[in-house]
Order: structure tokens, then sequence, then C-alpha cells
């Protein structure tokens, strides 16, 4: 027996539109307070001293003090050998025995004294030196930087399309006989 079968399987239409999202959030505020570093610096000097005391008086220059001292202890010495002399002079006198000593005294003054002069180099010392040293003396304060962002919410809101379901074509089976010949008794 020839028979034909066509068939044909539903199908199903899904209409749908694009929905809508909407996001929205207000801005953010950020808080920040700041603490700035700090440094604080202390600086003493080093400090260089020169004592020329010594070598300006060989040179002859001299502070008044210390002329006064040299001048007065001179003329004590100048003094002193005055008067030594002056002494020598009358215990001379004094001995009679020896002569006349008045011509030989007076021949003594008399005598030229010889004067001596010598090159030298000045100042001979050296200065003193005495160094002081410097101090720096450092201080700081860390700085800080505290930041706050108070929390802030996100809106979010979809609208959604409508769905359209249809049936898009019908199901079928067709069944047909191609054959010349008809049984009729289906024997």
């Amino acid at each position: 027996m020839n028979l034909r079968i066509q068939t044909q399987d539903a199908q199903i239409g899904i209409q749908q539109g694009i929905g809508d999202l909407y996001i929205s959030q207000n801005h953010h505020f950020l808080q920040i307070q700041t603490l700035y570093p700090e440094i604080y610096i202390q600086q003493e000097d080093p400090v260089l001293l020169i004592d020329q005391s010594q070598c300006f008086s060989e040179a002859g220059l001299k502070s008044n003090q210390e002329l006064s001292r040299q001048f007065a202890a001179k003329g004590r010495q100048n003094a002193l050998r005055a008067i030594a002399k002056i002494a020598d002079e009358g215990n001379a006198m004094a001995d009679i025995q020896n002569g006349v000593v008045i011509g030989r005294l007076a021949k003594n003054k008399m005598k030229a004294q010889e004067k001596q002069f010598a090159f030298d180099m000045i100042p001979k010392s050296r200065p003193e030196m005495r160094f002081q040293k410097g101090e720096t003396h450092i201080r700081y304060q860390k700085g800080d930087i505290k930041t706050h962002v108070p929390p802030n919410p996100v809106n979010i809101h979809y609208n959604t399309r409508d769905v359209k379901v249809y049936l898009k074509q019908k199901n079928y089976i067709q069944i047909d006989y191609v054959g010349k010949k008809v049984d009729l008794y289906g024997g």
C-alpha cells in the first residue's frame, strides 16, 4: 500500500519589547580633614674662639691693663736698680781708706753705654684657638589625613515591556493514498 504522510510542527511566536533600566545616584561627598606635618629645627652655630692677645703683646700692641702692669714692673725694677746704684756709690764714698773715690765714680758715669740691637721675628707664640661645636635639635610632628565618605544609596528602576505569545503555525498530519489499487475487503 502506498501512503504519503505529511506533518507540520506547531510554532509558537514570542514578541517582546526591550525594557527600560534607570539607575540614579546622588553625588558622593568626600570629607577630608588634614593635619599638616610640622618640623621644628633649632640650631646653635659652631664657634671658633681665637685669642691673639699674646701675639699682639709681643708685637707691642698691648691692652691698657697689660701696659700698666708692664710699666709698673719696669718702673719698680728701675727704681730698685737706681737705689742699689746710689747705695753702692754711698758705700764707696764711705770707704775713705780706698782713697779718693769721687773721680772714679765721675769717670764711670761718663762712660758711654753700649746699645744693643737685635733682629727678631714676631710673634713667636701662636694664637690660642678653641672650638665649640654647634648642635642641631630637630623635632617633628607627623601629619595625618582622615577621610569620610557617607554612604549614598543607588536607585535602580526597571520598566518591563509586554510579552506576547501566539501560535505562529498550526500543526497537522495529512495522509494520502497514492496507489492505484484499492483493497476494499481489507483481508
